[in-house]
């Protein structure tokens, strides 16, 4: 619904409110407790929750549950699809950042599937719908129920995804030509069932995805010193191993070699002599550390090989504009 207060129609820069007012939402951006308009359009309040929006004329394109969209294979699981979304179904216009979706294995076709091995394979463009668009995109590619559209449910040969056309095509509900394996009467698993998140873990979770947004699809990041980290890194950082230590070194204790400060890395040392050796074949070094530094240690890596022993280094004070 609109707001009295709001115009019928706003630019990027304009005012909409305080934070303490509204929440951002799509379209919209909060700099110093004051929320703008990012786009073009129509600003609107959802009365639940207070969150202000900016309906573009022309807006970005975003998909949304029971959307058709073309999803291109990355990774293969054997439970798993990982999938980059390239665009809806009937439009030509790409989605920015092709964001993830995942299609899980009981979504891949009515009744049973094994395995993903040797129905899908990395770069396979696929038809899909969205069963699920936030926080996380859930994909099915099974045929839709009776009453549906069977020709909704097929992509033409004819039609290209957004941007170029396929490498392969997997239709939703198509079989593979052979090997299919199917398993008919089983009964399902039964899931646990989860306790419903609490106002401040919705809040969280609204702020989470408008920063995915804002950041991830809406305004050029110029920050040189943040990272840019691909799908993949994050997938990966998503695991137990953001939380964990490792610190390999060569020692004794009470007779007994040490090769690491920390218990529990056996795979966490292999990971990170993985990462040194594909950094040491990328830079054509003869050795390389993927360990992070803080800014101030790279800085100094950097300049100490070039200068002579002893050498010093001038730095300018935060006093007087440098930095801290």
């Amino acid at each position: 619904m609109s707001d009295p207060e709001l115009p019928n129609l706003v630019v990027p820069g304009d005012y909409l409110g305080a934070a303490e007012q509204y929440l951002p939402g799509r379209g919209t951006y909060e700099n110093r407790g004051r929320i703008y308009a990012s786009v073009l359009g129509t600003p609107k309040v959802d009365p639940r929750d207070r969150t202000v929006r900016v309906d573009a004329r022309n807006g970005i394109p975003e998909i949304v549950e029971g959307d058709l969209v073309y999803a291109r294979v990355e990774e293969v699981k054997s439970a798993m699809l990982i999938c980059a979304l390239l665009g809806r179904a009937g439009t030509r216009r790409r989605l920015p950042g092709e964001p993830e979706g995942t299609v899980h294995i009981s979504k891949a076709r009515e009744g049973y599937t094994e395995s993903f091995q040797g129905e899908f394979a990395v770069g396979d463009v696929i038809l899909a719908r969205v069963m699920q668009s936030t926080p996380s995109v859930k994909l099915t590619t099974a045929r839709p129920r009776s009453g549906s559209s069977p020709r909704a449910a097929r992509p033409a040969m004819r039609s290209s995804p957004p941007g170029r056309p396929p490498t392969r095509w997997s239709a939703p509900g198509a079989a593979a030509s052979s090997g299919e394996r199917s398993r008919r009467g089983r009964a399902p698993t039964r899931r646990a069932m989860a306790l419903p998140p609490s106002e401040a873990e919705r809040r969280l979770a609204r702020l989470v995805r408008a920063h995915d947004r804002w950041r991830g699809r809406e305004v050029f990041n110029l920050l040189a010193s943040e990272n840019a980290v691909s799908p993949t890194a994050r997938r990966y950082l998503a695991s137990d191993l953001a939380g964990r230590y490792t610190l390999p070194i060569s020692t004794t204790f009470d007779g007994e070699a040490i090769d690491n400060s920390y218990t529990g890395t056996r795979y966490t040392d292999q990971i990170e002599r993985l990462a040194n050796d594909a950094a040491a074949r990328l830079f054509r070094a003869r050795f390389a550390t993927t360990r992070p530094l803080s800014g101030h240690i790279a800085a100094l890596s950097a300049l100490v090989p070039l200068l002579p022993p002893k050498s010093r280094i001038l730095a300018i004070p935060p006093e007087q504009g440098g930095y801290d």
